[in-house]
């Protein structure tokens, strides 16, 4: 664990699982995850890949983000508390400004980095519940070909990015995506 944050110092976030950066890195000698652990974050980086190869690295970090935890999820149970009390005080961020927060690597705060990813993943879960991965991939294919986000959210879903936000904001608030 130690040497690979040592080789990713300065490149990725520090205390992260596993990093796709082209190759799949995963921490496992010497660390004490659970098999289960182990299967998420392995899920979670080869989704990566997956969203990567497919979009040709032309997705939002927030749907690359949001489909990583969303299949790592299968194995990694997920704290929603951050989650549920942004929800409740209202201070989510909003989705145009999540890709901002992922690029940061050297942002500080934890919290609201968390919550970015909370946040991507339920607007993931929102997408195959509601659509489903076949959907998802024609929307990655079509980000891969240089289409812009609000093009391929109107073509693929008939809905603008921000009624696509709304909605996703409605079930969340409902509760439907914890």
């Amino acid at each position: 664990k130690k040497d690979f944050e040592y080789i990713g110092d300065g490149l990725w976030i520090k205390g992260a699982g596993g990093i796709y950066d082209g190759k799949i890195r995963l921490p496992f000698i010497g660390a004490d995850f659970t098999t289960d652990e182990i299967r998420g974050i392995i899920y979670h980086e080869y989704t990566h890949l997956l969203v990567n190869d497919i979009s040709d690295r032309k997705a939002p970090k927030w749907l690359d983000e949001g489909l990583a935890e969303y299949e790592g999820a299968r194995y990694l149970k997920k704290d929603m508390s951050v989650l549920k009390s942004a929800v409740n005080s209202n201070l989510l961020i909003p989705l145009k400004g999540l890709d901002a927060v992922f690029s940061d690597i050297n942002n500080e705060d934890a919290t609201q980095r968390y919550l970015a990813y909370l946040e991507s993943y339920t607007l993931a879960n929102y997408l195959m519940k509601r659509y489903n991965k076949y959907k998802v991939r024609e929307i990655l294919e079509e980000l891969g070909k240089g289409q812009p986000l609000e093009t391929v959210m109107r073509d693929k879903l008939n809905v603008t990015v921000d009624e696509f936000e709304r909605r996703w904001l409605s079930d969340l608030k409902a509760g439907k995506l914890y």
